[in-house]
């Protein structure tokens, strides 16, 4: 059951959510949009995406922030959306994103009181695009990771992996090599028109070591 913000936030951390999913509800029409956490001070947010966002100065929007088994639920007012800059100096540069023109960056006020309600989802954090080969029953592909989290990564792959695929993953961390056993969950066509799949895999299985890493490494990558 949610309970005062002000003491939630400040055990949990605004910092805690930079870099995380997060999704917005346009409150007019209930329109969704999907992107990743560049700032959150309580009092502002500010959200980058691969894809442009449809809102405008003045739109209200619902944000829900997916932290770790926690998801922080806010109302917006958006202040500005536009293309993000090439020169952002973070994680999100556009270079990250994949190149997309149409990388987006929307900033807003908080306009409420700020809920922290229990969430069944570990965090999902965005990183790098670091290498990864994917071993299928039929062969093998690369791809890139596009988003880790405790139970699960997001990749981009070169042509579609049929969804409950079994797959042997091989991910080049800054931490060195993770190996990993998973099942895809979906698969769907990036907006970029190349050609690239994203896909979600669930990690089934990890070795002691790959385990004690990939722990390490989901809880340090934004």
């Amino acid at each position: 059951m949610p309970t005062d913000n002000r003491f939630e936030m400040s055990k949990i951390g605004l910092e805690s959510f930079a870099g995380s999913r997060c999704r917005l509800s346009r409150l007019s029409d209930g329109k969704k949009f999907a992107g990743w956490v560049e700032q959150f001070t309580g009092a502002r947010l500010a959200v980058v995406s691969e894809t442009s966002f449809d809102l405008a100065e003045g739109e209200a929007v619902y944000v829900e922030l997916f932290g770790d088994y926690v998801t922080a639920c806010m109302t917006v007012d958006v202040t500005a959306c536009g293309p993000a800059d090439e020169a952002l100096d973070s994680i999100f540069h556009m270079e990250l994103l994949h190149g997309q023109p149409t990388a987006q960056r929307t900033e807003g006020t908080v306009t409420s009181r700020i809920r922290v309600v229990d969430s069944a989802e570990s965090r999902r954090r965005v990183v790098p695009n670091w290498n990864v080969a994917v071993t299928l029953a039929d062969g093998q592909t690369q791809g890139t990771v596009h988003d880790v989290s405790a139970c699960g990564l997001g990749i981009d792959v070169e042509g579609p992996i049929e969804a409950g695929s079994e797959v042997e993953l091989e991910v080049q961390t800054p931490l060195g090599e993770v190996k990993c056993q998973g099942k895809v969950r979906y698969c769907r066509e990036l907006p970029n028109g190349d050609g690239t799949y994203r896909c979600g895999v669930n990690v089934d299985y990890l070795s002691r070591v790959d385990y004690a890493r990939w722990a390490q490494i989901t809880h340090e990558a934004a």
